[in-house]
Formats: structure tokens, C-alpha cells, sequence
């Protein structure tokens, strides 16, 4: 039996049902699509996240090569500033030790000048001592020549008139 009442219910109801089977379907597949959209921007975003972490890696990378390299150079300088203060601590014993021979030869050479001074004192009295006694010396000298000369003088006189006397 057909009735076009029944038979339009039916359509309409199968049209219904593929209407919503459809709306279903193309909802279905606008939520996949926008998921597949959501996956695609995601996995953009993970791409650019892991370009960035390997940008980050590179970039700690270097950033240790730099602290191990400026923590080497900070090593051999604490080593050399080390090197320096045990230098020095030997520069400043060796400066002590000529400070002391230096305060030594300097007590010496007082000693030496006190030493040079008493005698330059000695020989100035020396001199002097031995130049009076020159002048005292050749004073007697003198003296005694001229009374020797004087004695002569009687002598050869008192000859020379004897010998006159004879020869008279």
C-alpha cells in the first residue's frame, strides 16, 4: 500500500536521517580537520621548539666552552699570582738579608773611619812631634857644627900661629 502520505514521511524521515547522518559527518569531519589543523600547528610548534632547544643546546654549548675556557685562563692566573707572591716572599727575604749586610759593612766602615780618623790623628801628631824634634834636632846639629867649626877654627888658628911662630 502506498501512500504518498506514508511514502513522504518516509522520505522525509530518510532525508532527515541522511540530513543528520550528514551534519554528523561533516561535523565529524570539521572537528578531524580542525583537530588535523590543531596536529599540523602543533607540530609546527614543535619543530620551531626543537629549533629553538637546539639553538638553546648550541648556545649552552658554547656558553660551557666559554666558562671552561675562562675558568682555565682564571686557574693559570690564580697560578702565576701564586708564582708571583712565592717570588716575591723571595725578593723580600733577599732584600732582608742585603738590608742586614748593608747595616754589617755599614758598621764596618764606621769602624774603618773611626780607625782611618785615630790614625790620620796619630800621624798628624807623628808629624808634628817629628817636626819639632827636626827643628830641635837640626838646632843641635847647627850648634854643635858651628862650636865643631868654632874648635876647628881655634885649632887651625892656633896652628897656623905656630907655624908662624916657627917659621919666624
Amino acid at each position: 500500500q502506498f501512500s504518498p502520505l506514508k511514502n513522504c514521511q518516509e522520505r522525509w524521515v530518510g532525508h532527515h536521517l541522511d540530513a543528520e547522518e550528514t551534519a554528523e559527518t561533516i561535523s565529524s569531519m570539521q572537528r578531524q580537520l580542525h583537530v588535523e589543523r590543531r596536529l599540523a600547528e602543533l607540530a609546527g610548534g614543535l619543530k620551531t621548539l626543537k629549533q629553538e632547544q637546539q639553538a638553546q643546546d648550541r648556545c649552552l654549548h658554547n656558553l660551557q666552552e666559554s666558562f671552561e675556557s675562562c675558568r682555565n685562563a682564571s686557574l693559570q692566573c690564580y697560578k702565576r699570582v701564586e708564582e708571583h707572591k712565592m717570588l716575591l716572599e723571595e725578593f723580600r727575604a733577599d732584600g732582608q738579608d742585603c738590608a742586614a749586610r748593608v747595616e754589617e759593612h755599614e758598621v764596618r766602615l764606621g769602624v774603618a773611619r773611626s780607625k782611618m780618623d785615630t790614625q790620620d790623628q796619630l800621624l798628624t801628631s807623628l808629624g808634628n812631634r817629628l817636626e819639632l824634634q827636626g827643628e830641635q834636632i837640626m838646632s843641635q846639629v847647627q850648634r854643635h857644627c858651628n862650636q865643631a867649626t868654632q874648635k876647628l877654627r881655634s885649632e887651625l888658628m892656633a896652628l897656623y900661629e905656630d907655624a908662624l911662630g916657627q917659621i919666624r
